[in-house]
């Protein structure tokens, strides 16, 4: 650039115009110098990126089934997968979104529009890259189309996310250089894993014994045809919680029983989110020819399990028992004489049978359920025979019960002892 130096003067000698100004300057008095604009891309434009609001939603929705706190949906983006470990092959393991479906950017020139011309996104420019082994920059949203009120860009792929986290790096490019850089997290949630079965030989015992688990044989209870057989059920059996996977939640227990292998029968169906369970079977032994012979029952439950995403897992649990006379019944009441013949294929109950509660027997083909009360066979003289609680529960209607003389004096009646 060259600049030529003058300056105002007036003349005030005489006979001169004294109010007459001048704009002279030497020829020789100039100068030469050099003037460079810098603009950066900061300068030129401004851009914001910021997660989706539907994306938010998502993750909010997703947050509330994980335990950390530590999470959040300014820069993180949460998503539940329906597998229970990354690379798991039981349910759908992989998260698909496109990232403007996530991401949502703006852009505006810091110039007046005198001194430019066309749209911002004219001049801004966007690439991304997934942080990860072998990935590198890509293009994003070069283009932009409106069609019957939905838009579409260009090089705007969906991506796969497959790890626990992913890193997305979002920059702002224009021709003066890069405006601004942004950071992205794709969290992604398994489900909780379930090892119910597990645990499943735990929630059967007696309560007529103990409360501690039993083992595969197990005694008849005394002086009676049947075992008292109880299944207790917990909603957090055999789940395995951690802070970062979502709660799995049962839904339904269904549980069936066989008795000598014969066509099993639906024993119990609860269809309720995460319900506790008590339940107790009087498992009538069969008449066999000789009385130590053992009878075998054989116990199948499903669990169903809900997912976040609405999808539903099974885990189905068996297990065996062998019922044994460990004690023989007992004939003599005092005070009175019984016949058991006399009850001999009557519909009442015998005397020390089971007469109410849930009652598991079998005929020569299929495995029967009895629920409810039923009358008790009067087969003892000068005694009523009533039918009586066995456990003393305080919900008789979780009870079972049988058949005992009134005057309770029988060698085996119920034990005074309550559970």
């Amino acid at each position: 650039m060259h600049t030529a130096l003058k300056e105002w003067w007036t003349d005030y000698r005489c006979g001169s115009d004294y109010d007459a100004r001048n704009c002279e300057g030497d020829s020789d008095q100039t100068c030469d110098f050099k003037q460079c604009l810098v603009m950066n891309g900061d300068t030129l434009a401004t851009v914001t990126a910021s997660i989706t609001e539907d994306a938010k939603k998502e993750s909010e929705s997703v947050l509330a089934q994980v335990e950390d706190e530590a999470y959040q949906t300014v820069t993180q983006i949460h998503r539940s997968l329906d597998c229970t470990s990354f690379g798991g092959t039981d349910g759908e393991c992989e998260f698909r979104a496109k990232l403007s479906e996530l991401i949502e950017t703006t852009e505006t020139l810091n110039v007046a529009s005198t001194y430019s011309s066309g749209q911002a996104t004219d001049y801004v420019f966007w690439r991304y890259k997934l942080v990860s082994d072998g990935e590198s920059w890509q293009l994003w949203k070069t283009g932009k189309q409106e069609n019957y009120g939905e838009v579409t860009y260009d090089n705007d792929d969906v991506l796969t996310f497959a790890n626990p986290e992913t890193k997305i790096t979002i920059e702002a490019w224009t021709q003066c250089g890069l405006v601004r850089r942004f950071f992205f997290y794709v969290h992604l949630h398994v489900n909780s894993p379930v090892s119910v079965c597990e645990k499943f030989n735990d929630m059967w015992y007696q309560t007529s014994v103990s409360r501690l688990p039993i083992g595969s044989g197990m005694c008849a209870y005394p002086g009676s045809d049947f075992a008292e057989l109880t299944f207790d059920f917990h909603p957090n059996a055999g789940l395995q919680y951690s802070r970062e996977e979502l709660r799995m939640k049962v839904s339904k227990v269904e549980c069936t029983g066989a008795l000598e292998g014969r066509k099993p029968i639906d024993i119990l169906s609860v269809t309720q989110d995460s319900p506790e369970i008590v339940t107790r079977f009087a498992v009538a032994m069969l008449n066999k020819a000789t009385t130590e012979a053992a009878t075998d029952f054989h116990v199948e439950c499903v669990f169903t399990y809900a997912k976040y995403s609405g999808a539903s897992a099974t885990e189905t649990c068996k297990r065996d028992f062998s019922i044994s006379d460990c004690k023989g019944p007992a004939f003599d009441t005092p005070n009175s004489v019984c016949e058991y013949e006399a009850c001999a294929g009557q519909d009442e109950a015998g005397l020390y049978e089971a007469c109410g509660g849930t009652v598991v027997k079998a005929d020569d083909k299929c495995t029967i359920v009895e629920t409810g009360e039923k009358p008790c066979c009067q087969g003892c003289e000068n005694t009523e025979v009533t039918c009586v609680a066995l456990l003393d529960l305080p919900n008789t209607n979780a009870d079972i019960m049988r058949c005992e003389p009134s005057g309770g004096g029988g060698a085996y009646s119920s034990p005074s002892t309550s559970y």
